[in-house]
């Protein structure tokens, strides 16, 4: 009985710990619900010429048939300019992403908005089943996106390098609508009026009751 209860929490720790790494990744087949979508062609591509042996090699970074962008290496980074995001900015940001390094390893990409020193998010990317589009898998983060037209910079942060070919975003929530509240001015009941006329009254008879007494 002990041999298999033993047996059953073995299975049972593998199928949490198979559950948490799913979770962790961050990582799915279908693009997340997007607004916007940007193919890599749209971007400028931003060479590091003193780490191309950093996680490259040793070339530039470019597009790759097959792979999107290519060849990446430590501080190469990847800028969409003049991106409108219309009305309510956007809160989470995707690229289809292929990393080939099964051995727990990731790459990491930091994200920045306007300026290269403004940073906004990262990503954390392991293994996607290889480095072309076809095995590449949509990573997905959070980030606070205003609303008009913004400059992204998409950067890799250490030696493993990575290829992706798409970036989308999805729509913020509106933001609510605050009213503006007119107060209304409170209109006089019957009884507060005629306890005014009363006072007022009252206080005409007391004076001319003191001019009489005057004149006696």
């Amino acid at each position: 009985m002990k041999k298999y209860a033993t047996l059953l929490l073995a299975v049972v720790m593998v199928f949490s710990l198979a559950i948490s790494a799913s979770a962790s990744s961050g990582l799915y087949e279908e693009m997340p619900e997007s607004y916007i979508v940007l193919p890599i062609e749209d971007a400028e591509l931003i060479d590091d010429d003193t780490t191309q042996d950093l996680g490259g090699n040793g070339t530039f970074i470019s597009i790759v048939d097959g792979y999107g962008c290519g060849n990446s290496s430590l501080n190469d980074c990847v800028v969409f300019h003049d991106i409108d995001f219309g009305e309510n900015g956007a809160d989470q940001i995707n690229v289809l992403f292929g990393f080939g390094k099964d051995e727990g390893s990731e790459t990491t990409l930091s994200i920045a908005l306007d300026d290269e020193e403004n940073l906004i998010g990262e990503f954390s990317i392991g293994y996607t089943g290889g480095w072309d589009i076809d095995n590449a898998l949509w990573a997905s983060t959070p980030v606070t996106i205003p609303s008009g037209v913004h400059t992204i910079y998409l950067r890799f942060t250490n030696e493993n390098s990575g290829s992706f070919s798409q970036v989308s975003f999805a729509e913020a929530d509106p933001a609510p609508v605050v009213e503006d509240v007119v107060e209304e001015p409170v209109a006089e009941t019957p009884e507060t009026a005629d306890a005014g006329i009363i006072v007022s009254v009252a206080v005409m008879a007391v004076a001319a009751g003191i001019v009489l007494n005057k004149r006696k």
